[in-house]
């Protein structure tokens, strides 16, 4: 009798484990379709930036930023859009 708490618990201990891998492949999955949108917002910006839509091509990049602040090529392209668009780097930055 002794050995049905016993595997009880261990039952629960496997369901919890399981729902742990559940939870962390769904939040890996996010970040990775907020990693990908972000890109596709980045390369939207640099269409923008050839087309000389400059303030279309800074919403592009923003938008990118935000969905994923480590992004370099969307810091470098919002970069290039203020450049472009005559405007001191210091203006974006308050």
């Amino acid at each position: 009798m002794n050995n049905v708490p016993q595997r009880a618990i261990i039952l629960r201990l496997v369901l919890l484990s399981c729902c742990v891998l559940v939870a962390s492949a769904r939040a890996q999955t996010s970040e990775q379709q907020s990693t990908l949108i972000a890109e596709q917002h980045t390369e939207e910006g640099n269409k923008y930036l050839k087309e000389e839509q400059y303030d279309k091509a800074v919403d592009a990049y923003r938008l990118a930023i935000k969905l994923n602040p480590n992004l370099a090529a969307a810091y470098h392209g919002l970069g290039s859009a203020y450049v472009n668009m005559g405007e001191s780097l210091m203006l974006w930055t308050r």
